[in-house]
């Protein structure tokens, strides 16, 4: 008789306890269900406007589109089935929270970019900075005359931190800053080597016009000043006062009767 008690009170608990998780995880099923109908079938997380800065010559929906892709490819969105992607293309605004400018590999041309979703606005402001055209730099070989020609195709816009970043045009004169390199293409001018660039087209009274680099294990730098001699620069860090030096040597000698002037040494000015 007891044990049959024990026994109907056992089932009624599992009963009991099988209705309660029966219970939960419709109730579970339902909120599953709602957060996704609200988040992909209604206008509730949809972005009602994307504010756009700083574009001259790219196009904003290429940017939108190149972030929407760095996005899927950087975060959990990268589950999603790819027929689900159209409902992120629409807008979705959980899409750009957790947003991280770190991961994204910007395009060549840009040098920062910005992206501040607003929820209370229902909008998403994508802020960028394009980089701008600031000199030359031209791959250069040597042909079996022994002359230097520029590469067909191998010229490139270099911004103000020295970034390379489009394809230019072959240039001479005085008005582009010019870089004639011998070496492979780098994503970015030596910093030592820009310093110098920057600092001696800020001259007033000495006007380059044009720096080669030759061999850049050598750490040495070439340029060519109108109506003046050549100019040999070290690499490596040792010219802090190549202004004051520069400006000294064209009171004391005219340029114009020089061939060279090597300052590769440091403390040392030779020329002839």
């Amino acid at each position: 008789m007891v044990e049959n008690i024990l026994s109907v009170r056992r089932n009624f608990k599992r009963r009991l306890f099988l209705a309660w998780a029966g219970l939960i995880f419709f109730i579970v099923y339902l909120i599953a269900v709602g957060a996704a109908y609200v988040v992909f079938h209604t206008d509730f997380f949809k972005v009602d406007k994307f504010e756009f800065s700083g574009f001259q010559k790219i196009d904003p929906v290429f940017i939108k589109h190149f972030l929407i892709l760095e996005q899927i490819r950087n975060s959990a969105w990268r589950l999603v089935p790819p027929w689900r992607w159209r409902f992120l293309i629409s807008d979705n605004f959980l899409f750009w929270l957790g947003f991280k400018q770190e991961n994204i590999n910007l395009p060549a041309n840009l040098a920062s970019l910005e992206l501040h979703p607003d929820f209370s606005k229902k909008k998403v402001s994508i802020e960028i900075k394009e980089r701008q055209p600031f000199g030359v730099w031209c791959h250069n070989r040597k042909m079996e005359n022994g002359k230097w020609k520029i590469d067909i195709g191998q010229c490139f816009w270099f911004d103000e931190s020295g970034a390379l970043f489009t394809s230019a045009p072959s240039a001479e004169g005085l008005l582009i800053p010019l870089i004639f390199d011998e070496n492979i293409r780098p994503e970015k001018l030596n910093r030592e080597m820009f310093s110098i660039f920057t600092r001696l087209y800020s001259l007033k009274n000495i006007k380059i016009i044009k720096f080669f680099i030759k061999n850049e294990n050598l750490k040495e730098l070439e340029a060519e000043i109108i109506n003046g001699p050549k100019l040999y620069l070290s690499l490596k860090g040792e010219n802090e006062d190549l202004e004051a030096v520069l400006n000294k040597l064209s009171g004391q000698v005219e340029f114009k009767n020089l061939q060279y002037i090597d300052l590769r040494v440091p403390g040392r000015v030779y020329y002839k």
